[in-house]
């Protein structure tokens, strides 16, 4: 009886595992994201999707501060996406060529950056 339960407890940690593992690994491959932040409060989100090559930059709160993010490929190509457009708001760009992308998330007020997360990077 022991056994069974035994059994029966690692049969399903592992189910659990496998099913985290392969959400986990689908998620990845659609998108990735940064969490601009400052004053300990997260102000934006700066995304980027592989399937349309599509870098998106998101206002979270209704405080005053835009987002930015700079951005470059291996290719050579490069470039700054605002959004000073308030809350709730997204700003997009495509990106050009192919390669690695490499970006990031900056909290800014009027045209200054007040916090920059580091680089993330995605195949383009």
């Amino acid at each position: 009886m022991k056994t069974r339960r035994i059994a029966a407890m690692t049969f399903a940690t592992l189910s659990a595992a496998l099913m985290v593992t392969s959400v986990g690994v689908g998620a990845a491959n659609a998108s990735s994201s940064l969490t601009g932040s400052y004053g300990g409060v997260n102000r934006i989100t700066v995304s980027y999707a592989t399937s349309s090559n599509v870098l998106s930059v998101k206002d979270l709160r209704e405080d005053g501060y835009g987002g930015r993010s700079f951005w470059s490929t291996s290719a050579g190509y490069s470039g700054v996406k605002d959004n000073s457009n308030g809350y709730n708001t997204t700003t997009t760009t495509t990106i050009p060529g192919s390669g690695t992308l490499s970006y990031n998330a900056c909290v800014k007020n009027g045209s200054t950056n007040i916090a920059c997360t580091g680089y993330a990077s995605d195949t383009v």
